[in-house]
């Protein structure tokens, strides 16, 4: 799920400013703009109250928080450029991970590896190991293997919601590429 901070960042480096610019007193133009983007979607992508937005927008108060809503809410139709800017701060926020997400992403990968070492060794000790294809073959299925089931779970995610489709062509190229190397061996 996407965090207020992971809005925050993502509002302030499209508008050219930092976090803490954004969660200061300061009541520049554009620096308004920016903070009220970032809190209409810190609205949108977060189950957060508006009270809880606020607070993490420096203390704010919720009607603050609800005026900024409105307003940003009222100027998409109008203002194209407004609307594509909140896109990107959505796509940013969306695609952007924190340093323990990426951590734990890195330890669930080395304990994919090591389970995929693991079984690559019973593999090779069960009977049928002769039709196992060559080790840069075999790299390529797991490859390919390891690519369909991350397409898939990312179908499933939350994520990917808005851009399932492209998730279900990606899948779908994957299972594809897979197929090529199981049939290739036959």
């Amino acid at each position: 799920m996407t965090s207020i901070q992971q809005i925050k960042q993502a509002a302030a480096a499209q508008c050219g400013f930092t976090v803490a610019d954004i969660e200061s007193e300061r009541r520049t133009r554009a620096l308004v703009r920016a903070r009220q983007m970032a809190m209409f979607v810190s609205k949108r992508l977060t189950p957060k109250s508006l009270p809880q937005i606020g607070r993490a927008f420096g203390g704010r108060d919720h009607t603050t928080v609800l005026h900024a809503v409105r307003k940003i809410d009222a100027e998409l139709s109008r203002d194209p450029a407004l609307a594509a800017e909140v896109e990107i701060i959505i796509a940013t926020a969306l695609t952007s991970i924190t340093p323990e997400t990426e951590q734990r992403l890195d330890h669930l990968a080395e304990l994919l590896v090591d389970r995929i070492v693991e079984r690559l060794a019973e593999i090779r000790e069960h009977p049928v190991a002769e039709r196992l294809p060559e080790e840069k073959d075999r790299d390529a299925m797991i490859s390919a293997a390891l690519d369909v089931v991350l397409c898939d779970r990312a179908l499933d995610s939350a994520v990917y919601q808005r851009g399932e489709k492209a998730a279900r062509e990606r899948l779908d190229r994957s299972v594809k590429r897979l197929r090529v190397h199981v049939e290739g061996r036959a």
